[in-house]
């Protein structure tokens, strides 16, 4: 499901990183950049930086949902 969800938004890739989730957004990506910056707004821990990678921290849960989470939380 989650890469359905990640080609239908045209998501580069998502990687596991140390600390959480590194999700690639292209040029074309289909994300809300209202909800991208409200999603950051909430989430602190969270970072996106110009090269168009939005890190996303897991403390505890399963990283799968947690990026699956994030995805529906951006898109348009």
């Amino acid at each position: 499901r989650l890469r359905k969800l990640a080609e239908r938004m045209a998501i580069v890739s998502i990687d596991k990183a140390a600390n959480g989730i590194a999700i690639k957004l292209g040029e074309s990506a289909r994300v809300s950049p209202d909800k991208l910056m409200q999603f950051l707004s909430e989430h602190e821990d969270s970072n996106f930086s110009p090269t168009g990678i939005l890190r996303v921290v897991v403390v505890t849960g399963d990283p799968i949902a947690v990026a699956s989470a994030t995805l529906n939380a951006v898109r348009m």
